[in-house]
């Protein structure tokens, strides 16, 4: 630049060198002027002039000091940088002639003849742009506050031309590593070629925004569930730009999974429940005639027959309470559980049911082990690990059993200090890691169609966490899985290890007279005889009018009611009311297969002595009977 201007200056007169200069001055959008050693303006165009506010008239003798007041305090150093031998381009304040300050970008260029030197100064105003870059640093500024994340990017090139502070924590990258790269880069689901199709509805303005949920992943690798909301922006100059506004909605999805589970546990509840009632009604049939059958016959054959009924029907009896968990529509029936003893008689049991090719092992470590708990449900949750890590083996390997006492803050009440740890392990073929957060699910089963229902493990979870623990599962596909339980432990002065073992028969009771309703005439007939058998008078019918008919025919010689709680027209609740009405004193109970929406509590804050859940044996109902001196 400067030998342009020293050839021009050295090979024009002066006349053809004021033309010139003067069309480039005026044909120029920036201010221009000139200045000599002595910053005096020898030369400038209109715009300079307007940019400042002089006229031609005025400007004339004008000195740079004039404009750039700082000079005057800057001249005693020598020539300023407007002299500067290599160009150069700079900022300065510069003052109107109305006193007004606004900033500047000055560049210059420096030529000279044999008696002096000049300066070319080319002035741009830049307080438009300094309020741009200023607004831009202040909408930045917001923007990197916001929760959600703002990606903005080219429609060509589709690079990153901005990315917030939010953005960039959420994919771990940092602001260059991004402004190199692309949407496609941290979307696994897209390529260029699939990524250019989906948004080109927005260049084609058939849509004025996108709304999609996808991934991004993280630079470590980690994926992250998101919502974008994508649209397509022209500014007033014309430039366009993609805007993402991109929403972590992990949690979202993980609530959202957890109502859908919620949704399918109910579904399964009331399904559960309709079988429930149902089923356990003849369940009481049948096992009530096998508790009679044992008490009327002296053949050992016949007897070893009952017996081996009886014990069906409680399984049974257990499969229905395992349904009945999903929902948490059983009621449990707590005791204080000695955990090791209950592992032992595991133990037993899988030692007759395993291949000899298996070994089963234990290792009672836990100093504390005594739990409240369902004993059958406990121990039926940890027969059924046992017997799925059977299924995991079937050319035999090792089944362990292992307990471990540890703390447990989780359980602030003063009678739990701390917990016991089991845990089942096996040297099976394992789990797929993907199948893991699946396999508690109900319904969900590894096994072959016809090996498996789907519902052990997850009446196995439902158990566990009815008792208020925990269970987690581990697996190493092709070398095993295994099953950590934690339960909170009682303290030893809370412990009662009193035995609890169920009555025998043994005598008859006083001659008292019950009323039996019960709709299923199996039940109402093997019920019968069963009191019969304890002594008692029994007047049977089958529906809550005839109850109350009868009732207020012989009340006073009947000492005891027992109502079936679901029955069609009318419940034994209802029934229970009508009879309170009549007579104050009546004493009922609540016989039931399924007490669906009611609880024990409730109905025994109503009036109602005591709850027997069907099917039960000839001792359970005895003991009822004692228990409320009937």
């Amino acid at each position: 630049m400067n030998r342009f201007f020293h050839k021009i200056i050295s090979e024009n007169s002066p006349d053809q060198l004021e033309q010139l200069l003067s069309t480039m001055l005026e044909q120029s959008v920036d201010g221009i002027c000139i200045i000599d050693e002595q910053y005096q303006i020898i030369g400038s165009n209109d715009a300079f002039k307007a940019m400042v506010g002089y006229s031609a008239d005025s400007i004339q003798n004008l000195n740079l000091k004039n404009v750039d007041t700082q000079l005057t305090t800057e001249s005693h150093l020598g020539l300023h940088q407007y002299f500067s031998k290599n160009s150069s381009c700079f900022e300065r304040q510069l003052i109107r002639r109305d006193g007004s300050l606004f900033p500047a970008q000055v560049s210059t260029s420096i030529a000279s003849d044999a008696q002096q030197t000049f300066a070319f100064l080319m002035i741009r105003d830049i307080s438009e742009e300094k309020a741009s870059n200023e607004a831009l640093l202040e909408f930045k500024s917001i923007v990197d506050k916001t929760f959600d994340c703002v990606f903005i990017f080219t429609p060509d090139t589709l690079k990153f031309t901005y990315i917030n502070r939010g953005a960039r924590e959420q994919v771990g990258y940092s602001f260059d590593e991004l402004s190199n790269m692309h949407p496609y880069d941290i979307k696994p689901h897209f390529d260029e070629a699939k990524f250019r199709k989906f948004v080109q509805p927005l260049l084609d303005n058939d849509v004025d925004s996108l709304s999609f949920d996808t991934v991004h992943q993280h630079k470590d690798g980690h994926l992250v569930d998101v919502n974008i909301l994508l649209q397509l922006v022209t500014a007033e100059s014309g430039v366009q730009r993609f805007i993402a506004i991109v929403r972590d909605v992990s949690e979202y999805k993980t609530l959202q999974e957890q109502l859908r589970h919620s949704q399918k546990m109910e579904a399964i509840g009331r399904l559960a429940g309709g079988v429930a009632h149902d089923f356990n009604n003849q369940l009481a049939a049948i096992m009530g005639y096998a508790e009679l059958i044992s008490h009327k016959s002296d053949d050992s054959d016949i007897l070893n027959y009952s017996k081996r009924i009886a014990e069906a029907s409680q399984v049974s009896k257990k499969l229905t309470e395992q349904l009945l968990t999903f929902s948490r529509k059983n009621e449990l029936q707590l005791a204080t559980v000695n955990v090791h003893d209950l592992i032992n008689e595991t133990m037993q049991l899988l030692n007759h049911t395993m291949s000899k090719q298996i070994t089963v092992g234990a290792n009672l470590e836990a100093t504390a082990f005594h739990v409240v708990a369902d004993k059958a449900l406990l121990k039926t949750a940890i027969l059924n690990i046992a017997l799925n890590a059977r299924d995991a083996m079937p050319d035999g390997g090792y089944l362990f059993i292992n307990t471990a006492r540890l703390p447990f803050a989780e359980f602030k009440d003063e009678k739990y200090g701390e917990a016991i740890q089991i845990t089942i392990s096996d040297t099976g073929f394992g789990i797929a890691q993907d199948k893991l957060l699946q396999i508690f699910e109900p319904f969900y089963t590894t096994k072959p169609q016809g090996k498996g229902t789907g519902l052990g493990l997850s009446s196995v979870k439902g158990t566990i966490e009815q008792h208020g623990g925990i269970i987690s599962v581990s697996s190493d596909e092709g070398k095993g899985t295994t099953f950590t339980i934690i339960l909170p432990v009682l303290s030893p002065e809370n412990i009662d290890d009193t035995d609890k073992s169920e009555p025998v028969l043994e005598k008859k009771a006083p001659n008292k007279t019950i009323l039996l309703v019960d709709d299923e005439p199996l039940v109402n007939s093997v019920c019968s005889e069963l009191l019969s058998l304890l002594g008692y008078s029994v007047i049977s019918v089958n529906c809550g009018k005839d109850a109350v008919a009868t009732y207020l025919a012989q009340g006073d010689d009947i000492d005891l009611v027992i109502l079936d709680y679901m029955m069609p027209e009318m419940d034994g609740l209802k029934t229970f009311k009508l009879l309170k009405n009549a007579d104050p004193t009546v004493k009922a109970i609540i016989s039931s297969g399924y007490l669906a929406d009611a609880n024990i509590t409730d109905l025994k804050q109503q009036g109602i002595l005591d709850v027997i859940s069907k099917p039960f044996t000839l001792d359970e109902l005895k003991q009822v009977l004692e228990n409320i001196k009937c």
